[in-house]
């Protein structure tokens, strides 16, 4: 999701009952308590002192420039907290569907607008403008981490500043922004596309169970991912269609304006301040993608290959959805063993037996089941995030003071997701989006960073290896009846899972590079729309990498491969970041790997579960440090390793080919 004031997040309650070894409670989320909780925010003013101290030298380069910060830049940064803070709240309360009637939305939409407005007020002002410029230019010369923010936040001008002329398209930007997320929120395909989800997994444990044939299978599955996902990207993707085109138009005006010819280029360029320099450009980036794909193309048609002739078929009769069947899904082991209902209250007791305090965990509200005008996606607002109620800057040194935990603020962060189904797969997105909250409660950045998103996602994707640890699967794992996993269950299930994790990176290789290419048009001009282009590159895509190609009746029936990209906001947003997802892939398991070790060597145990020294290693060692540190040097200098997809991939690519072999030789 789309929130503007990201790069000043840093300036700017669900409790549920354990027993002793399992889970026996279902979600306890309540609509009140988290609305009233959100709502409390805009009563709280969030002020923060300035306290300088030592005072500079009377008549240094260090007194101007403080001088200048604590009258033009400060009041400005406090007022974009509580603009931001305003705008999430309004926004989160929009896709939680909290509102009662179309009057009460249409309200909550003009509060969120206004903090909008307020906020491009800034970003559109040539006198603001000047005064960073400004204050950029008085940090030249200048040690410490406060000028070092300065002269990035004037480089970060040429991406986030705009001429007053822009300020009306920035405001229709918005407009159509609004009207998109609406439609999406309700469609009235929605509600199909979540119950068809949950029966789609339940077919697929029909078919490996033996209840059902191939054929019949297929044929069901098929439908429900056209009745489901299918109809309701493509309902989100025609009624959207209009404000789409506009928008991407809009972008692209944007783009011109800072002197760029495409909007993926001044987004790319955007995130390249908090990258190190192989991961600044377009072109590097695609690059870093495409190879991975062509490492792994040979073994990924190897795969399917050897998948259809044990089903008795020719891999170009296999229709798209029936991939699925291709294969020992290892998923379909632990849906008997993990229920939905216990999702919230499993990931919380975990990350308290982790080491992650009460408290902690308290300022993280988890919205976990699906709901009439919700938003039908999984992702993390921080709609407050902790900051130094005194920020103490070193009048001599220009760096700001090292706080104890009491100084600092308390954060709300908020977690919408949707469990469909039992198993791992939401449980994996509830320990993911779990991982962004932590972080965002413990960030520490007392002077504000940009966002690297590799960096964002690698902690997240981080505690998703909670899902491939046994000690972890066999403490949790126990069916409604009480049943408890059986331990060659859980092996087997680890072993597969080098499956999933194979086809899911180049399946995130694939939309990341979708992503790029769809921002990376110039849409002002005249030639192709952005609902066309959409559409075009997505069978391109597939006719590129995908070895199921779309079968002529499916579009006979009106459906685009392109539609499917539709169900969340992440292409139609234009952050362009899903190449994020890529760097947390490889780096995450450079940081699983490091955990593993530090922790074996402290406790004799190489697993994450039950350690209470993980919150420490996470929250000193990478959390508190926030984005001051490109990616991936955060990351490299965690675990002491040079960051590579190669000992990644050549792992996955490993476990797969044995696997392969073994199937080939029964």
């Amino acid at each position: 999701m789309r929130f503007p004031f990201q790069k000043f997040a840093s300036l700017v309650l669900v409790l549920s009952s354990v027993t002793l070894g399992h889970i026996v409670l279902a979600d306890d989320f309540s609509v009140p308590e988290a609305c009233a909780r959100l709502l409390a925010v805009l009563d709280d003013t969030r002020t923060q002192e300035l306290e300088i101290n030592p005072a500079p030298k009377e008549g240094s380069a260090e007194e101007k420039f403080l001088n200048f910060y604590k009258e033009k830049i400060f009041p400005v940064h406090q007022n974009f907290r509580r603009v931001g803070a305003t705008y999430s709240v309004y926004h989160q309360m929009i896709d939680a569907g909290f509102y009662e009637s179309k009057e009460q939305r249409e309200e909550w939409t003009q509060k969120k607008d206004e903090a909008y407005n307020e906020y491009i007020s800034y970003m559109t002002n040539p006198q603001w403008e000047a005064d960073q410029l400004k204050w950029g230019d008085l940090a030249e010369g200048l040690s410490g981490e406060l000028a070092a923010v300065a002269r990035k936040n004037k480089k970060s001008l040429k991406f986030e500043q705009f001429s007053e002329d822009m300020k009306p398209l920035l405001q229709e930007e918005q407009t159509l922004d609004n009207k998109v997320d609406e439609n999406a929120n309700e469609s009235p395909k929605k509600t199909v596309f979540q119950q068809n989800g949950a029966k789609q997994s339940q077919i697929l444990a029909d078919y490996f169970d033996g209840k059902v044939s191939y054929e019949e299978a297929t044929q069901i599955y098929e439908k429900l991912a056209l009745d489901g996902y299918m109809s309701y990207g493509r309902d989100v993707f025609e009624k959207s269609q209009a404000e789409l085109d506009r928008i991407a138009q809009i972008r692209s005006e944007l783009a011109h304006s800072k002197g760029f010819k495409t909007y993926a280029e001044m987004k790319i360029a955007a995130q390249s301040l908090s990258h190190t320099e192989e991961f600044q450009s377009k072109e590097k980036l695609l690059q870093f993608l495409t190879d991975i794909l062509n490492d792994t193309q040979p073994l990924a048609d190897r795969y399917y290959q050897v998948m259809a002739r044990k089903k008795g078929k020719n891999l170009s009769e296999v229709k798209p959805f029936e991939s699925s069947f291709l294969g020992l899904p290892a998923f379909l082991l632990m849906k008997p063993y993990f229920q939905k209902e216990n999702f919230t209250s499993l990931w919380r007791q975990t990350m308290m037996e982790s080491g992650f305090p009460k408290k902690v965990l308290d300022q993280i509200i988890v919205d976990g089941f699906p709901r009439e005008k919700k938003n039908s996606h999984a992702y993390m607002n921080p709609v407050l995030v902790p900051y130094p109620k005194i920020l103490k800057i070193n009048g001599t040194t220009l760096a700001a003071e090292k706080l104890s935990e009491k100084s600092w603020s308390s954060a709300l962060i908020y977690i919408l997701q949707n469990y469909d189904d039992d198993g791992l797969g939401d449980l994996r997105t509830a320990f993911h989006e779990g991982g962004h909250g932590l972080d965002f409660s413990y960030q520490r950045d007392d002077l504000g960073y940009s966002s690297a998103y590799g960096y964002a996602e690698t902690h997240s994707t981080t505690m998703e290896s909670f899902i491939v640890d046994k000690e972890f699967l066999m403490a949790h794992g126990q069916t409604r009846e009480g049943k408890s996993i059986p331990e060659d269950v859980v092996d087997t299930f680890i072993d597969r899972s080098s499956i999933g994790d194979f086809l899911s990176l180049r399946s995130n290789v694939e939309s990341a590079i979708f992503d790029i290419l769809l921002w990376d048009y110039d849409y002002s001009k005249g030639g192709k729309t952005f609902s066309q282009r959409a559409l075009e590159l997505a069978r391109e895509m597939r006719r590129k990498y995908s070895p199921f190609q779309w079968p002529e009746e499916y579009t006979q029936k009106g459906f685009e491969p392109g539609h499917s990209y539709f169900i969340t906001g992440h292409f139609r947003s234009g952050s362009v970041r899903y190449f994020g997802y890529v760097l947390a892939e490889v780096s995450a398991a450079i940081m699983t790997d490091s955990l593993l070790d530090q922790l074996e060597e402290k406790t004799g145990r190489r697993t994450l579960y039950k350690q209470p020294g993980l919150a420490k290693l996470l929250s000193d060692g990478i959390y508190k440090q926030g984005f001051k540190v490109p990616f991936p040097k955060s990351v490299e200098k965690f675990a002491g390793v040079k960051f590579s997809p190669k000992s990644f991939t050549e792992n996955l690519k490993s476990r797969l080919s044995r696997f392969l072999d073994r199937l080939e030789s029964e």
